[in-house]
């Protein structure tokens, strides 16, 4: 395969001269270039030789999507490695970059780490408004904050909380895919018989099935066992 032939090549050989490159390549044609090693050390599980490639990259190419998402793919393989936290903090000082204030985010959220993945979101929102997914990603923030044992002002995470999922569902213009996010979190902290009427308006879209499932669950504790069994037949039984 591809990754075996490249380990078979020789160590002069397994570099470009970087003239060569410099010479002949344009800067999209690097970009590619680097982000084929990347894959295919990502497909032998390479994970940290990926992320050197990635981190010489990443300077070069912070704008751009591509690459972001990759690297966020490399912390997450790698499990939050103490190498890939401390060089994501590092780039989070460019407070003007958006991909890397939600990579931080994220990477604070998969740490459990959720008060300190708050404010990444909120720096990028404020640089892109127009974003509908920052304000899920800090309702969802601050809800696991408000959930959270240690929280003082439980109530006044979770009011904060709903009124970013709010935002959302209203940005989304109440599509049937925002309803299950909304609907979920009303599921997560209990409010069983507010979440139903985000779950039947899910039960419209791509969703439609995990919206049937968790219907499923609240109506069987209920004790509503023929709604339960209609709905199964319905949406889960091919």
């Amino acid at each position: 395969d591809v990754v075996s032939k490249i380990e078979r090549v020789s160590p002069k050989r397994k570099r470009l001269p970087s003239r060569v490159v410099a010479r002949f390549w344009t800067k999209n044609q690097r970009l590619m270039f680097h982000k084929i090693a990347v894959a295919t050390y990502l497909r032998a599980e390479d994970f940290d030789k990926a992320q050197q490639l990635v981190r010489s990259i990443t300077n070069k190419f912070s704008d751009d999507l591509a690459v972001m998402r990759t690297l966020n793919e490399i912390v997450n393989a790698m499990q939050c490695h103490s190498k890939s936290s401390r060089y994501i903090q590092r780039l989070a000082q460019r407070r003007d970059n958006v991909y890397v204030q939600v990579l931080l985010g994220h990477l604070g959220m998969a740490r459990r780490n959720h008060r300190a993945a708050i404010f990444p979101y909120i720096m990028a929102l404020n640089q892109a408004p127009q974003q509908k997914l920052l304000y899920l990603f800090i309702g969802i923030a601050l809800l696991h904050e408000g959930m959270s044992k240690r929280t003082l002002k439980r109530h006044f995470s979770l009011a904060r909380s709903f009124a970013m999922m709010m935002e959302y569902y209203k940005q989304s213009k109440e599509s049937p895919e925002a309803a299950y996010n909304v609907g979920r979190a009303l599921h997560f902290i209990g409010l069983n018989n507010m979440a139903v009427p985000y779950y039947e308006q899910a039960l419209n879209g791509p969703l439609s099935r995990e919206a049937a499932h968790n219907l499923i669950t609240i109506y069987r504790n209920s004790g509503a066992i023929p709604l339960a069994r209609r709905l199964a037949q319905q949406y889960l039984v091919t």
